[in-house]
């Protein structure tokens, strides 16, 4: 294939040599000594290098007295044939870069900016959100938590994830996870696992109710259980266990198989006393391999009750051991 334009008939003797000029309709065009006014305005220029170029300027020369117009620019709404406003996502991203969003001015223009009806501004509002409670408060009562558009819907995922934890983010989280339309999407799965396990305790207490998990529910439950168990998150531990005694039999196995797999093998803990009776009655309505792992754990978290009926648990394995 590499020779199947070389012929017989190629010149090899003589070059082109072609000189790009402009035409008489595009007029040359320069941000060398620009006005800081004149780089506002090419934020919203139809070509990225000098839109890029522009902001790039502007957060160089820490041109804040210019944070007035990028504002407006936000605010303006203008959209292009293709439901863009370049203008608006650029400034947002030289208003982070200038401190601005971080102030009570800034995040009361994020709050307007993530009802912007183009999806690229929502986008970017929700990459420079700060990533605190009141940010992640913001983000869950806005108008992006019910947008339909996948980006927009996959950047408040990972914006949940960086954001300290609560219950609503992992009931964003499980909504996703227990949605059909989402299974064949890696990236927005990964994105929402990664969201559930920043809510640890809050998210496997709330999956635990789902009567039909689905698949992708699964793995994320086995992923989060573990996250939890390296961190030794004994409280989210006894948080789930009394969920799990009314759980679905897969998501019991799961999160019993996470758990196992993540606590350090030398880690030693303790569990609260009620969390130790709920211990026994899940150790009973698991199966032969999910009581086998719980032991391990129950070694590792000192459960006295489970300790106690040692020779109950031997005689219930022993009977699984011998059905042929």
């Amino acid at each position: 294939p590499g020779n199947a334009y070389v012929t017989d008939l190629r010149d090899k003797k003589h070059g082109r040599i072609y000189r790009v000029v402009y035409g008489e309709e595009v007029a040359p065009f320069s941000l060398e000594n620009a006005s800081s006014e004149k780089l506002v305005d090419a934020l919203s220029d139809s070509n990225m290098f000098w839109r890029r170029h522009a902001q790039r300027l502007l957060i160089e020369n820490g041109e804040s007295d210019m944070i007035p117009s990028l504002t407006e620019l936000v605010r303006v709404r203008r959209l292009d044939q293709i439901g863009l406003d370049p203008g608006a996502i650029h400034a947002l991203h030289t208003l982070n870069s200038l401190g601005y969003l971080s102030t009570k001015a800034g995040r009361k223009l994020l709050g307007e900016a993530l009802s912007h009806p183009s999806s690229g501004v929502v986008r970017t509002a929700i990459e420079v959100l700060p990533r605190d409670a009141q940010s992640r408060d913001t983000l869950l009562e806005s108008e992006a938590e019910g947008s339909g558009n996948g980006q927009v819907l996959l950047s408040r995922l990972l914006a949940l994830a960086e954001m300290p934890p609560s219950q609503q983010s992992a009931a964003a989280a499980l909504e996703v996870l227990t949605e059909g339309r989402h299974s064949r999407d890696r990236w927005m799965l990964d994105a929402a696992t990664s969201a559930a396990a920043n809510s640890g305790g809050e998210f496997l207490s709330l999956a635990c109710r789902v009567a039909e998990p689905t698949t992708s529910l699964e793995n994320a439950l086995q992923i989060v259980s573990e996250h939890v168990a390296r961190s030794e998150d004994i409280p989210a531990i006894a948080k789930t266990m009394p969920e799990l005694l009314d759980a679905n039999p897969a998501i019991r196995r799961a999160v019993v198989q996470g758990w196992s797999n993540g606590w350090p093998r030398d880690a030693r803990a303790k569990l609260p006393s009620d969390a130790d009776d709920q211990l026994v009655e899940v150790f009973q309505r698991l199966g032969a391999g999910g009581k086998g792992q719980l032991i391990r754990l129950a070694d590792a978290w000192g459960s006295k009750r489970l300790a106690e009926n040692a020779k109950m648990i031997a005689k219930s394995l022993g009977e699984i051991a011998r059905n042929e």
